[in-house]
C-alpha cells in the first residue's frame, strides 16, 4: 500500500504528530466558527485527528493537510448534529420564498436579529448544513469558492446554502410571534431549557432552575420530545452496566505504561 504524504512526505507518525501542533490553532477556530460552542469544537478536533490518523492512507496531497482536516472536521459535525438536530425545512422555506405574496415584517425582523438570545434560537434551528454555509461566509468573512474548497462541495451547491440559509433565518426569526403563542408562559427559551436538561436527570439544579424547566416543558411544543428521548437513552445506556464488557488484551498495560511516565 502506497504511504500518504504531506507536503511530498510521508505521513508517518512523527509528521502527524507535527501536523497536529502546527495545524491544531487553525482546525480550533474553524470549529468554533461552524458550532460556536466552545467544548463542541474541542471534541470535534479531537475526532477529526483520530479520523485522520485512522484514514491518513487515503490522504495523497490533492489539498493541503488544514484543507484535508477541514473536510474532515465538517463530515463529523455533519454526523453528530444530523442524528438530534431538529431542523427547519428549507425546502418549505423556499417554496415560502418563492410565493409573490410572501413577506415579512422587515422592522421586526432586524430587531430580533440584533437580539442575542432572538439570534442564536433561530440559528440553531437551521439545518447544520446552512447554518456552516452561512456563519462562515456571513460572520468569519470567507468566500464561497473558499468554503467550497474547505467543505469540498461545488461552488454552485456552496452557494445555494448560503442563500437558503439565510432565507431560512430571516423567515425563523419572523415567526417568533408564533412560537411564543404556542408557547403560552414558558418563562425559558428553548435553549436555555434544553442546557439545562441533563443536571436536570442528574438532580443538580437549584429549585428555582427546576421549577422554570419543569414549567417549560409542561408547555413548550417542541421540547417535551426532545427531553423523553434523552430520559430513555439514559436508561437504555443504564442496562449496559450488567453487559460483558471486551477490554482490548493490552489496555492495562499501556494505561499502566502512561501511569509510569506521569511527571512526578
Amino acid at each position: 500500500m502506497t504511504e500518504p504524504v504531506a507536503n511530498g512526505q510521508l505521513l508517518d507518525r512523527d509528521r502527524f504528530e507535527q501536523l497536529v501542533r502546527d495545524s491544531a490553532p487553525a482546525l480550533s477556530r474553524f470549529a468554533r466558527s461552524i458550532v460556536r460552542d466552545e467544548a463542541t469544537a474541542d471534541d470535534l478536533v479531537q475526532e477529526t485527528y483520530l479520523r485522520a490518523w485512522r484514514g491518513r492512507d487515503r490522504f495523497r496531497g490533492e489539498a493541503t493537510p488544514i484543507t484535508w482536516l477541514r473536510r474532515i472536521l465538517h463530515h463529523a459535525a455533519i454526523d453528530r448534529f444530523r442524528r438530534f438536530e431538529r431542523e427547519e425545512l428549507v425546502d418549505a422555506v423556499e417554496l415560502q420564498w418563492r410565493d409573490d405574496s410572501y413577506t415579512v415584517d422587515s422592522d421586526l425582523v432586524a430587531d430580533r436579529a440584533w437580539d442575542r438570545d432572538a439570534r442564536h434560537d433561530a440559528l440553531i434551528h437551521l439545518p447544520f448544513t446552512y447554518r456552516t454555509a452561512v456563519l462562515l461566509h456571513d460572520v468569519e468573512g470567507w468566500t464561497a469558492p473558499e468554503i467550497a474548497e474547505a467543505l469540498d462541495i461545488g461552488l454552485p451547491l456552496t452557494k445555494q446554502r448560503i442563500r437558503r440559509g439565510r432565507m431560512a433565518l430571516v423567515s425563523h426569526l419572523a415567526r417568533a410571534d408564533d412560537r411564543r403563542a404556542a408557547s403560552d408562559g414558558v418563562r425559558l427559551r428553548c435553549w436555555d431549557a434544553r442546557a439545562l436538561v441533563s443536571d436536570y436527570l442528574d438532580d443538580e439544579l437549584p429549585v428555582e432552575q427546576r421549577h422554570a424547566l419543569e414549567s417549560h416543558l409542561g408547555s413548550c411544543p417542541t421540547c417535551p420530545p426532545l427531553y423523553t428521548a434523552l430520559v430513555g437513552t439514559r436508561a437504555a445506556l443504564g442496562e449496559l452496566r450488567d453487559a460483558d464488557v471486551v477490554v482490548a488484551p493490552d489496555l492495562v498495560s499501556r494505561i499502566q505504561a502512561r501511569l509510569d511516565h506521569r511527571p512526578s
